[in-house]
């Protein structure tokens, strides 16, 4: 068993979020960010590519720095987009290219890091903390200007870093992380749990006395699945425009081709260059929306289960019942690690039980990972 004792920082690093109002101009400067950002991955990956082709080696940091202020001198989409964006989006691809050798060396398949999807973690736009100033509801923000935002009171702290994104339902919203004091945790009402980690429920958690049962959420449900496929074939049955002749083709006749490899169209334009209608933009966006509340039903679900527990514990003993746990569950130990690190408990990792009952797990936990209590 793994321990995992509470270090002793200096300060600790709170979040939060807040949602910004911004005008016509100014929602016009955030996307272009945004496709830009898109726009350099892609030309920096196949340089990426290229460069590897004919040296054996991929870029450096150095390289992709440079690449990155010529990219953005010539490219007409990178007007007025703030520089620093545009140099994370080179670092983030320095270590999506680290991992993807470790991945490699390992044996595992896999290909070239693609950009971010749009149901995965939302790409947002970089805002360093020197260049972002808060006053009475209003937030200045690189190359955007003063923009009103909402979401309570902010940390008392210093200002770390931002990041801008967009979320499935159109609305922007900005991260913040400051650096702010410790707290003064109080002592813990329990002494020791063992926390067993499955799929339904969630957690069973034993304190010695009692099992306690924290259900799931953001699973699939039945009711959820007729509407997804409800909407995967109103999307399938949406209709691409030629620019060039006009020509109409349903998306099911145009994945068709894609699928065949075929490069034309009936008509002679490219396949690639049909143009979406507005009623399939709609529709995925409907379908973005539906992802994004079943993955937040999941997130409050890890959030609440593991605050409790935390917060009543002082010593946190896990195990998980499968060797690779579901999303969920890997979003509560996640939680789990960082949250018995700020309030000064101790979190110990048991080695997974493929198969084990979570009651039975939970109390061998508690104990220690015995049976049953010594002498009993």
């Amino acid at each position: 068993m793994t321990v995992l004792s509470s270090r002793a920082p200096a300060s600790r690093y709170v979040g939060c979020q807040v949602r910004l109002y911004p005008n016509r101009r100014q929602e016009r400067l955030l996307e272009r960010s945004l496709r830009a950002q898109r726009e350099l991955w892609n030309a920096l990956l196949e340089a990426t590519i290229a460069h590897q082709a004919s040296t054996g080696k991929f870029l450096d940091r150095s390289q992709r720095e440079q690449f990155v202020k010529r990219w953005k001198r010539d490219a007409a989409v990178a007007l007025d987009v703030p520089s620093n964006a545009l140099y994370r989006v080179a670092r983030e691809m320095g270590h999506a290219f680290s991992k993807w050798q470790r991945r490699r060396r390992q044996g595992k398949r896999g290909g070239f890091p693609r950009y971010r999807s749009r149901y995965a973690r939302p790409t947002g736009i970089y805002q360093a903390a020197k260049s972002t100033h808060f006053e009475e509801r209003k937030v200045r923000l690189l190359k955007v200007g003063w923009v009103r935002w909402r979401g309570g009171d902010l940390p008392r702290g210093r200002l770390v870093s931002g990041r801008v994104w967009r979320d499935a339902g159109g609305r922007w919203m900005l991260s913040l992380a400051y650096d702010c004091p410790l707290l003064n945790a109080p002592p813990a009402p329990v002494e020791r749990v063992g926390v067993a980690i499955g799929r339904a429920p969630l957690a069973v958690v034993h304190d010695g006395e009692h099992s306690a049962h924290f259900p799931a959420a953001g699973e699939p449900t039945a009711r959820w699945d007729r509407r997804m496929e409800r909407l995967n074939g109103l999307i399938a049955s949406t209709t691409l425009r030629c620019p060039r002749c006009a020509q109409r083709m349903s998306r099911r006749e145009w994945m068709a081709l894609r699928r065949q490899g075929r490069r034309n169209a009936p008509c002679g334009d490219l396949v690639a260059n049909y143009v979406p209608s507005g009623r399939y933009e709609r529709l995925r966006d409907r379908r973005a929306a539906l992802h994004r509340r079943m993955r937040l039903k999941g997130r409050d679900a890890a959030h609440k289960a593991s605050t409790a527990i935390v917060k009543g514990a002082g010593s946190v003993a896990v195990a998980s019942v499968a060797s690779r746990p579901h999303r969920a569950g890997t979003e509560f130990l996640r939680q789990l690690r960082y949250k018995t690190d700020w309030h000064g408990r101790v979190l110990e990792l048991a080695p997974h039980r493929e198969g084990a009952d979570q009651e039975r797990l939970a109390v061998e936990l508690y104990h220690g990972g015995e049976d049953r209590p010594p002498g009993a």
